[in-house]
């Protein structure tokens, strides 16, 4: 079994960032793994359903893609 490297760069919410804004879809893909829990459960918190808390989930993440193709890589996400 081959063992994937790890890029340095994904070891920080800032530096995964920077990788997306390179155009690394896995530091996208981490990206987005590690924060649809928070993003769905703020969402159900505020009182909607499951079905509206997972477009939330959706419109959030395709918001960030979008501005993250005008931002510089000085922008962190942090967890709440």
């Amino acid at each position: 079994m081959q063992l994937l490297r790890q890029d340095a760069r994904h070891e920080t919410d800032t530096g995964m960032l920077a990788a997306c804004l390179e155009g690394d879809q896995q530091a996208w893909d981490l990206l987005v793994e590690r924060y649809t829990r928070l993003v769905y459960s703020i969402a159900l918190k505020s009182g909607l359903g499951e079905q509206d808390a997972a477009d939330v989930v959706q419109n959030v993440f395709m918001l960030c893609c979008g501005v993250s193709n005008r931002c510089s890589n000085r922008i962190v996400f942090r967890p709440g």
